[in-house]
């Protein structure tokens, strides 16, 4: 019924999609061709998980009613806008980016923008997306706090370095036999945060895990990494990795750590 409704609209950008100030300005006419002067109920679809999971959802819904219409946030205030919140969870990559809920400040900041009665509205404050989303992001932030250690973790690895490289091969081979948190989905050591607790297992043996850890060695103990074989291959990775994610503070979420014990067969 909500699908098949002409005043319900997704919130998803295709290649059929209008911007929102399009939207009113088709919404208007068709309110000034019929003559009603009734403000319309817009119904605004949001689909919600990580990128292919809203498009999966998306595509459910234009199966089921393929003339449903899209609607799109601006490019150039999606371009201008820096998320705190993916900041926060993958640092230097929350420009150009919106999570769920920074998607729908915007599109209500630009439909609100674009109606001449809402221009004192709360919502078209600057910075208020910002605000809203301070809480989240300080407790995420504290939630994800480096562990206390007798060394700094920090990464500046570039993969392409041929010095490490062959102590990282080395370590990768080991990362095979390692155990880890059930249910982690942040590394604290690479500061990513994966979509599953699945794929963590994939981070910890890959190259860009290894390589960090094999950096961190030869920053605090270079005499280890010099005299690498496979017995103190697995005392580096559990110094350097194992440890601080053990150590780590980030609290596991239930459904992951689920998910981790169904795939491990325990």
């Amino acid at each position: 019924e909500v699908l098949s409704d002409p005043n319900t609209i997704a919130l998803f950008p295709t290649k059929t999609s209008t911007t929102v100030k399009d939207k009113i300005r088709m919404t208007k006419e068709s309110t000034t061709e019929s003559g009603n002067r009734n403000p319309q109920v817009l119904t605004v679809l949001v689909p919600d998980g990580t990128w292919k999971q809203a498009n999966a959802l998306l595509k459910v819904c234009l199966i089921r009613q393929p003339e449903l219409r899209c609607v799109r946030l601006d490019d150039d205030h999606i371009q201008e806008h820096v998320s705190p919140l993916i900041e926060a969870v993958h640092p230097g990559f929350g420009g150009g980016r919106l999570c769920t809920f920074e998607a729908c400040m915007m599109f209500l900041n630009e439909y609100l923008g674009s109606c001449s009665h809402a221009h004192s509205h709360p919502l078209l404050e600057t910075g208020s997306t910002a605000r809203l989303l301070s809480p989240m992001v300080k407790a995420l932030k504290k939630e994800r706090r480096i562990p206390k250690l007798p060394y700094n973790i920090e990464v500046s690895v570039d993969v392409s370095s041929d010095g490490l490289e062959k102590y990282a091969e080395k370590l990768q081979q080991v990362a095979k036999s390692v155990s880890y948190p059930t249910g982690m989905v942040f590394c604290c050591i690479c500061e990513v945060t994966v979509s599953t607790s699945l794929r963590m297992r994939e981070h910890i043996q890959g190259k860009r895990h290894c390589l960090a850890v094999a950096n961190l060695c030869q920053t605090y103990a270079p005499e280890k990494l010099a005299r690498i074989n496979t017995k103190n291959a697995c005392e580096i990775f559990h110094d350097y990795s194992s440890l601080p994610m053990g150590l780590s503070r980030v609290a596991t979420e239930p459904p992951d750590v689920a998910l981790g014990i169904m795939s491990s067969g325990t």
